[in-house]
């Protein structure tokens, strides 16, 4: 933590990654108020249902998907892991990638219109975490820049 926030002081800490960390916590956050405003179905529907003889047309619908409760806790998991990246930790990319792609097809399958913004930040984000200057940043030993080298920078002299 202390080497990026040298490193954010000293100007080496790519923009490109604070956008990517940027559009994650969108990610986040839309899988977060995925749930909000979603009536649960209660005992007192399917009583009034059965009483009256209503046979309903469709089985299901789109609030029914055993996954769509689990949204929310996907979005805790996305924003914990964007930090992860926003401290420089490299595989953070590859399991917010996968992470916001379940999150993005999850929405989409509850018919949710959270999808937009998700789908949008998971674009984004996923392009600007391989964008060059940042894999340079996530791939670079973070502490002491003197004696700390890694092994893609060493030159063989012969």
């Amino acid at each position: 933590m202390a080497a990026v926030a040298q490193d954010w002081k000293h100007g080496r800490y790519p923009w490109q990654l604070v956008v990517a960390g940027v559009c994650w916590v969108v990610v986040a956050v839309s899988l977060l108020i995925s749930r909000v405003g979603v009536p649960e179905p209660t005992d007192a529907d399917a009583q009034r249902d059965s009483l009256n003889g209503v046979v309903p047309v469709v089985g299901t619908n789109a609030q029914d998907n055993w996954f769509a409760p689990l949204l929310p806790w996907l979005g805790v998991v996305v924003l914990l892991i964007a930090v992860a990246l926003l401290l420089g930790q490299g595989w953070a990319r590859i399991v917010l990638a996968a992470c916001g792609l379940v999150g993005v097809v999850g929405l989409a399958m509850a018919a949710q219109w959270q999808v937009f913004p998700a789908f949008v930040g998971f674009l984004v984000g996923a392009v600007f975490g391989v964008l060059l200057p940042t894999h340079r940043y996530l791939q670079r030993p973070h502490g002491d820049d003197s004696a700390a080298e890694s092994a893609t920078e060493r030159t063989v002299i012969s």
